[in-house]
């Protein structure tokens, strides 16, 4: 690289030095907002992944090769051992200049190769730690590229392949953001790599070193890092942050230059708001809270009027309960109004639609069948707690719900006047069409249609925190996570609300039951039952 491009590339540098100050400055950019193609978000302390995107995909890594580089040299060489530089070690693009006959100690161009970047430095070292550090040496270049491997399958790097000790652009050459999560890792056990991983400069042998990277200059813990950038890896960081006794690991592929750093900021913000796996029922309150949040935050926070998914507050402590297939055969839960969460994925992502679920509180409490396993069940006797309104004597309970189960009463694209009688007998009643509620095509997997305000409810978007930040999207997503699928067809009741009786349209599904009352406020009409406190109740009458 000549110094004419040098000079460019150093006006560059300060330009995005300074440009990213300022966007962290006015940071306001969420996490979902992320350039880079591919991430991941690693929390060192607890052993977890947090989130990702296309983590396991083979990509090239531009200059964090240079980490397995760095790793090897500390494993291998003295940091006293003299490297003579050869012609073959200039192979151009990022360089610290030295010149061919010049000798220098591995401290220094260790520090070159992390701090600097310093192709030439990668090079000399990958030769010397071959078995060649004063001449050149094909086979000693060849022998290490065999290293970087072997390594790389002792690491557990399942999706690495090494073809050079620098990073540049070759066919052959790849990583993925864990595999290059995995090694940063394994820096982590190295003290003579940490130095330079995380050194802010570097003076000896001639050379005054300044790190690369950027974000300790912009955000508070950072403990090391690793930039790089090539046209076809695009722009790539690996960054090493400690807050509070906790560290965590980001490694970022394929951003661009504007949003190289703001990518880092938006991705270690987001994993400090992401709560530390649910190994005891305190961290299993705070990943409940955390997405408890996404939903009802906004409520509380009033930046959207709508009906609470969970509710303001717990309605009970965590504890465990019985599930056969749990870790010693118990999980944690927590009910809310409206609901239970549970731990079901321990070993999984926190982040993802599956580490907690709700299970299927509508259906133990219509059939009676309490489970306590993947295909295991108590039976309990069918729930006689009323599904909707004030508890009245004769409010229909979710045990009279079981005549709505089986087959379909009413025909989609009708006016819906299923109705509960004062005998809570099931009969049409001409008087509810008058609410103009319909009845949508009935699913062939469920027999069950469902009436279009619940269809409409469950398509609803509004603002929803997500990775940390406001953001519009769908409340509901997947559109059944929250309360599968229906399971009893739409019945009108005529119930006390508050002590005045009210029109209230009622349907289950498998997690949840949806009420409509055409009297309450527009974005009020449709709710969620209280089916969390009313669970509750059921295992106390069994």
């Amino acid at each position: 690289m000549g110094r004419t491009r040098c000079a460019l590339l150093l006006l560059i540098s300060i330009f995005l030095v300074a440009s990213s100050f300022v966007t962290s400055l006015t940071h306001s950019v969420s996490a979902s907002g992320i350039r880079a193609s591919h991430w991941i978000i690693y929390d060192v302390t607890h052993d977890a992944v947090l989130d990702s995107t296309g983590a396991h995909q083979q990509i090239p890594m531009a200059s964090l090769t240079k980490v397995m580089t760095g790793l090897l040299v500390v494993e291998t060489l003295s940091m006293n051992q003299q490297i003579t530089i050869v012609r073959g070690d200039l192979v151009g693009e990022s360089s610290i200049w030295v010149q061919p006959g010049d000798t220098y100690t591995v401290r220094t161009l260790l520090h070159g190769l992390m701090m600097r970047s310093g192709n030439d430095a990668a090079a000399a070292l990958a030769r010397a730690a071959g078995g060649s550090p004063h001449h050149e040496s094909n086979t000693a270049r060849g022998v290490f590229i065999e290293m970087m491997n072997t390594r790389a399958t002792e690491l557990g790097m399942q999706n690495s392949s090494f073809r050079n000790p620098h990073g540049l652009d070759e066919p052959g050459h790849f990583s993925s953001a864990h595999d290059l999560m995995l090694l940063t890792k394994e820096v982590m056990n190295h003290p003579l790599l940490m130095q330079p991983f995380g050194a802010t400069t570097f003076r000896g042998e001639g050379f005054t070193f300044e790190h690369s990277n950027q974000l300790p200059k912009q955000y508070d813990g950072v403990l090391g890092g690793k930039t790089g950038w090539t046209n076809n890896a695009g722009l790539c960081l690996i960054q090493l942050v400690e807050r509070d006794g906790r560290t965590l690991i980001v490694v970022l592929l394929g951003s661009t230059f504007e949003r190289w750093y703001p990518d880092a900021i938006d991705l270690l913000d987001y994993g400090w708001s992401i709560p530390p796996p649910a190994t005891d029922a305190a961290r299993a309150a705070e990943t409940f809270e955390w997405w408890r949040t996404r939903t009802d935050g906004p409520i509380e926070l009033g930046l959207d009027v709508r009906s609470w998914f969970w509710g303001p507050e717990p309605a009970s402590g965590v504890r465990p309960e019985p599930y056969r297939e749990a870790v010693d055969g118990e999980r944690l839960v927590q009910y809310f109004d409206k609901g239970r969460m549970e731990i079901n994925d321990p070993d999984g992502l926190i982040t993802s639609g599956w580490y907690v679920t709700g299970g299927h509180l509508a259906r133990e409490l219509i059939t009676g069948n309490r489970q306590i396993g993947d295909a295991a069940f108590i039976y309990r006797g069918p729930a006689h707690v009323a599904v909707a309104g004030d508890v009245v004597s004769d409010s229909p309970t979710y045990a009279d719900m079981a005549a709505l189960q089986d087959t379909s009463h009413q025909a989609s694209g009708t006016a819906i006047s299923l109705a509960f009688t004062a005998e809570n007998e099931v009969q049409h009643r001409a008087r509810f069409t008058k609410h103009d509620v319909q009845l949508r095509e009935i699913a062939a997997s469920t027999s069950h249609g469902i009436a279009d305000v619940f269809d409409d409810f469950l398509d609803r978007e509004g603002i929803v925190i997500e990775r940390g930040q406001e953001v519009d999207g769908p409340l509901f997503s997947p559109r059944y996570a929250i309360i599968g699928l229906p399971i009893t067809e739409p019945v009108w009741m005529r119930v006390p609300v508050g002590g005045a009786p009210q029109d209230v349209l009622v349907q289950c599904f498998e997690r949840r039951c949806l009420t409509y009352t055409p009297s309450n406020p527009g974005n009020w009409r449709v709710e969620m039952g209280n089916i969390g406190r009313h669970y509750l109740e059921w295992q106390r009458q069994s």
